[in-house]
């Protein structure tokens, strides 16, 4: 057997981009959240962008394209509907099936699927859920098997390929173990975005980057659930600061809840040196983002002593705040909870005395 070795020469080019930093040309792109985040909503919407080459989502306007929809959930009446809303060019719309068959199953349909690829190879290609094209009971590296020669014809004919699913129930930890299924669907990915649902504004999405092999993560997106009839269709806001290592938390608000906790608790006693807090925060697991954002929800106030570089700030607890109150509340009863079920634990927890550093 000969082994042929061949050097990397030619000119260098960038990565092709259908939406930059997001969702590359001639890779596979994975679109991921909890039910009811909207994802099917914000890949129509990226659907009815490449039909028409408008740019509601798309950073600037492109060559129109057709689009294909594979497994899709819904009925092809409401599919319909919410291209309509979106503005999409519904006959460059496709919906490819195996006559007899029904839905493709890779790797099962391959080849003929590539051959119709081939003919008439569209733009962009959605697959809601990802799950739906594959065989059933796969392993990881069947699921690789799978994917991987359906991502090197989509690299042959610059197609950006969206595959959707649903995360885990538990949806913690790291963000690229978040997904629901094979890991292998991650690894073949080139791009992993997840959605998440504004922990304050349920009429607002937050779209952000788990996964990015061909750049630097691009920032996460504010997107705007927008009514339309009986649809509805999504708008970009703008840039915003959750990352997708927040979106475990954001699922229930625990850890800003715990911050709201820790803040209330620390500064019950008094004001205290703002350095300190974030000392005492770090030590806890908090990061400082976190910290900020349960400070501004409890309305905490600051107070300056001194001047110039002399000067230090304290933060203190408002003397009237219904946050912090809120914050209260829920302890008292969450301490009423524990002595009814017998679980409080009366045990001094050991703490740091921190007397010295807080304002007089």
């Amino acid at each position: 057997m000969v082994i042929a070795l061949r050097t990397l020469g030619g000119d260098s080019a960038e990565s092709r981009w259908l939406w930059k930093g997001y969702i590359p040309e001639g890779g596979l792109t994975i679109v991921e959240g909890d039910p009811g985040t909207n994802k099917s909503t914000l890949t129509l919407q990226l659907a009815a962008d490449v039909t028409r080459g408008t740019r509601q989502l798309l950073d600037i306007a492109i060559e129109p394209g057709d689009v294909w929809l594979m497994g899709t959930e819904d009925d092809q009446a409401v599919i319909a509907a919410r291209l309509r809303a979106a503005g999409a060019n519904l006959a460059r719309v496709k919906l490819p099936n195996i006559e007899g068959d029904g839905q493709i199953l890779l790797p099962r349909d391959f080849d003929k699927f590539a051959a119709e690829m081939r003919r008439s190879p569209p733009r962009l290609i959605i697959i809601d859920p990802l799950s739906a094209c594959l065989e059933q009971t796969m392993t990881e590296a069947g699921v690789r098997r799978a994917l991987q020669p359906l991502v090197k014809l989509a690299q042959q004919h610059s197609i950006a390929v969206i595959g959707i699913r649903h995360f885990t129930k538990s949806g913690s930890g790291n963000s690229l173990y978040r997904g629901l299924g094979s890991i292998g669907m991650t690894a073949v990915a080139r791009s992993v975005l997840q959605v998440a649902k504004h922990p304050k504004n349920p009429q607002q999405r937050i779209l952000a980057s788990a996964k990015s092999s061909y750049s630097s993560p691009p920032p996460s997106l504010l997107l705007r659930v927008e009514p339309k009839g009986d649809v509805a269709i999504l708008s970009k806001i703008g840039p915003c600061e959750f990352t997708a290592d927040d979106f475990s938390n954001l699922r229930n608000g625990s850890v800003l809840q715990e911050a709201k906790d820790f803040l209330v608790s620390l500064l019950g006693e008094g004001a205290l040196l703002v350095e300190e807090v974030h000392r005492l925060a770090g030590e806890s697991g908090f990061k400082a983002r976190t910290i900020r954002r349960a400070k501004d929800d409890l309305e905490v106030v600051y107070h300056r002593r001194g001047f110039g570089r002399g000067s230090v700030v304290y933060w203190q607890l408002p003397n009237s705040s219904d946050a912090v109150q809120a914050v209260r509340d829920k302890q008292f009863d969450t301490l009423f909870d524990q002595l009814v079920t017998g679980d409080a634990d009366f045990r001094p927890a050991p703490a740091e005395d921190v007397s010295a550093k807080r304002r007089t």
